[in-house]
């Protein structure tokens, strides 16, 4: 499985399922979308399954064509040396159609959705392997611009392990991103400067072995400027399981001296943020690879309270 989410696609009023996952190995196979509808009481029955040519990496939803209905972007490696956006394109009842492959400037590994360039209609912004980003600018009837790309770190030919997210690190209304990839101790900061991400920050966590699995982005710290909270874990896995939260400063620049660090599970693999026990805090949440199990973290404000739950089972 490369990519999961919940939307109401059928608009029943219930949230529904979307999987997508490779079918076949490697670039110029095949991929599936699957769309499990739920029936109102928490179980997933009925289900579309749409097939289509390449190797999907990840999946995001937004509405490219402006009719109130969730539709699917996947990032997609059709072959071993390009790379496209998946669009499928929702009918309001949970059906799907293929809207096109739109080219991106390498293998993407990660996809997000917001309004870049802020016109009113949604955008696509994948991080590829080699290291670049590309935005697909939507005209919100289901179509979008050909890709502009952008430079994340000229350190690194080779993003396999990519995280990003997306969010206003400077308060200046427009969304930015966070990217790290290529299994190492560094992330980059990208702000948008009205359409596009010209220029990359890069912040190294001190000599100890914490390399970035996921990323989120929320206020965590007690003010109103956004932080950046890193889920990560030693090149070997069970060397360091943490996270880290940077506090933002409103400027989009963090001080990584400056770090929370909270023990999780074994090798975590995401990491959310949202106010679990209603608090008025916001709280962080991670799966975990290795232990096979969930982080809660629950913020009193001064630091976080570890909770696990050995909850997930794998067959």
């Amino acid at each position: 499985m490369s990519g999961a989410t919940l939307a109401d696609f059928n608009q029943d009023g219930t949230p529904d399922l979307a999987v997508a996952g490779a079918s076949s190995s490697g670039s110029g196979g095949t991929s599936s979308l699957v769309i499990y509808f739920n029936n109102g009481d928490g179980v997933f029955s009925t289900q579309n399954t749409f097939t289509f040519q390449g190797s999907v990496t990840g999946l995001a939803t937004g509405d490219f064509n402006s009719d109130g209905a969730v539709d699917i972007a996947l990032s997609n490696s059709p072959s071993s040396n390009f790379g496209t956006v998946t669009v499928f394109l929702n009918n309001n009842f949970g059906n799907f159609s293929l809207a096109g492959n739109f080219s991106v400037g390498g293998q993407p590994r990660a996809i997000a959705v917001a309004d870049f360039n802020g016109d009113g209609t949604q955008d696509v912004v994948t991080i590829n392997t080699n290291a670049t980003g590309s935005i697909l600018s939507g005209n919100g009837a289901g179509n979008f611009q050909v890709a502009t790309n952008f430079v994340v770190t000229t350190n690194s030919s080779s993003f396999f392990q990519v995280a990003l997210a997306v969010g206003d690190l400077n308060n200046d209304n427009r969304p930015d991103l966070v990217v790290a990839g290529g299994d190492s101790s560094t992330f980059f900061t990208l702000l948008n400067n009205g359409g596009g991400f010209s220029n990359s920050v890069q912040t190294t966590f001190p000599s100890f072995d914490f390399r970035p699995r996921s990323i989120a982005i929320g206020q965590v710290v007690g003010d109103d400027n956004v932080d950046i909270v890193v889920a990560g874990s030693g090149s070997f896995g069970e060397a360091i399981s943490a996270t880290a939260v940077l506090a933002g400063n409103g400027s989009g620049t963090f001080n990584v001296a400056n770090a929370i660090y909270s023990p999780t599970g074994i090798s975590p693999t995401s990491v959310i943020i949202a106010d679990f026990n209603g608090d008025n805090r916001n709280d962080i949440v991670t799966t975990n690879g290795t232990s096979n199990d969930v982080s809660v973290l629950l913020n009193n404000g001064l630091n976080f309270r570890l909770k696990i739950f050995r909850a997930i089972c794998f067959s």
